[in-house]
């Protein structure tokens, strides 16, 4: 299997099997090979009994239903709090109120339709 977690005598070392499910570890091993992966039981195997193929069992796991309950939206609140200050807030009332506007316009055209003018 790919991307399996093998911890070398249960410490922070270790390393992850490749694609193919294979791996090398390069330094010497004093005890055990811890495997894990998701969706599988663990496995260790001690030393004198690793071999080439070690096969993890799938883990059957019962999760606990969740409820999602219903709750306010917070863009409801925003809405809200607007629409109370809409008078407050009207630009065409409001003598504080600016604003500034910037528009860029291109005109372009080929050289033939300069000719025909």
């Amino acid at each position: 299997m790919p991307f399996v977690n093998i911890l070398i005598d249960g410490g922070p070392k270790g390393v992850v099997t490749n694609i193919d499910g294979k791996f090398t570890i390069k330094e010497s091993i004093t005890n055990s090979l811890h495997f894990t992966f998701i969706g599988y039981q663990d496995q260790l195997i001690t030393k004198k009994n690793l071999r080439d193929t070690i096969e993890l069992t799938k883990s059957i796991n019962v999760l606990e239903g969740v409820e999602i309950q219903p709750g306010i939206n917070p863009a409801h609140r925003i809405i809200r709090l607007a629409s109370r200050k809409r008078e407050e807030n009207r630009p065409e009332e409001n003598i504080n109120y600016q604003t500034e506007s910037y528009h860029k316009f291109i005109l372009t055209g080929d050289m033939d339709s300069l000719l025909k003018a």
